[in-house]
């Protein structure tokens, strides 16, 4: 059984006479990834950042271990453990490698640990050739691997990406997909929203889709063991 690291409970948002959300329960857990689609306005990215604490609720109670908190509450915990990516994801004006390197200097990493952590995680997302390349200069799909090579450096319980491959060529597209099969073999729940149906759902555990502001479970068109699940990069 999959380890429940937030539970959330009676989840609802209004926007003016429109009840946007009205969710019953929304549960993460360890090391599954889940795939939330819907159309344009059914409030994919306003539930990611719900359930990343970025925007308040109008109510919600969030189950962290064994207590029940409000939102406001839970939301420092939430914070300290989750990463959330934006579909556009924000590059500092400097290189590859002082990118991926920036949450391990936050946490003020000795000098020589952190090298050699970005060293490796340069290897791991196949990016160390463009190390010393200024960040603002990469392709739309090399700047998504950079962010999921910086979320993944330090460490989350949960990432939460918000349209990952908007704009990709199929081949970045590939690449991305299979950074995300990676970090959710590595142990770390995924949070999906996306129009993406067609690569993202081989790799979801899960697939559930935002239809009236509530959450409706859709049935696998297929399932691959974890074992059939490309890990690696092609070539």
């Amino acid at each position: 059984m999959k380890t429940p690291l937030f539970h959330f409970r009676h989840v609802t948002k209004r926007f003016g006479d429109r009840v946007l959300l009205n969710i019953d329960e929304f549960v993460v857990n360890a090391g599954v990834c889940m795939l939330i689609t819907g159309d344009n306005g059914a409030g994919k990215t306003t539930l990611l950042k719900i359930v990343s604490g970025l925007v308040k609720p109008d109510s919600a109670k969030v189950q962290v271990k064994d207590a029940v908190l409000s939102w406001s509450k839970a939301r420092v915990k939430i914070q300290r453990n989750l990463v959330y990516l934006h579909q556009d994801p924000y590059m500092l004006d400097t290189t590859v490698e002082r990118n991926i390197a920036y949450g391990l200097r936050l946490h003020k990493e000795p000098r020589a640990h952190l090298y050699d952590t970005v060293a490796d995680a340069l290897r791991w997302a196949r990016l160390d050739h463009l190390a010393h390349r200024n960040a603002r200069s990469l392709s739309g799909g090399e700047k998504q691997r950079v962010a999921l090579t910086r979320a993944r450096i330090v460490n989350p319980s949960v990432l939460a990406l918000d349209e990952p491959t908007t704009n990709m060529d199929q081949q970045s597209r590939i690449s991305t997909y299979q950074l995300i099969d990676a970090l959710r073999n590595e142990g770390m729940a995924i949070l999906v929203a996306s129009h993406d149906q067609t690569g993202l759902t081989p790799i979801a555990d899960h697939h559930t889709q935002l239809v009236g502001g509530k959450l409706v479970n859709v049935e696998p068109a297929f399932k691959r063991s974890r074992a059939t699940k490309v890990t690696r990069f092609p070539g």
